[in-house]
């Protein structure tokens, strides 16, 4: 697991007809903070997916789904179009699909 910090940026907010993009930016802990690792996604069904895959997979997969419709329900109610994770930890092969 790599331990970080997240933000989840909803890109085109203003826009409703489109299709809703996404950019996820993570930060792993003792590295620098302006060193960032981005990873787009492209419509609310790959964010969900993604967001559900994020947890540990010990956990029932019907909570998963559950935190992962939570946080979108935060993510679109949010004033700034943004999440914050303060502390999270992913699975190395996520944090593998991180472009650098």
């Amino acid at each position: 697991m790599v331990q970080g910090s997240m933000d989840i940026y909803w890109e085109n907010a203003s826009a409703f007809r489109e299709s809703r993009a996404y950019r996820i930016l993570f930060v792993p802990i003792g590295e620098c903070g302006t060193i960032r690792h981005q990873k787009p996604l492209r419509g609310e069904k790959a964010l969900r997916e993604y967001l559900i895959a994020l947890q540990d997979q010990t956990i029932a997969a019907e909570r998963r789904q559950h935190w992962a419709d939570q946080w979108l329900l935060d993510l679109q109610s949010s004033k700034e179009s943004s999440l914050h994770f303060s502390r999270i930890s992913i699975t190395e092969q996520l944090f593998a699909d991180f472009p650098k």
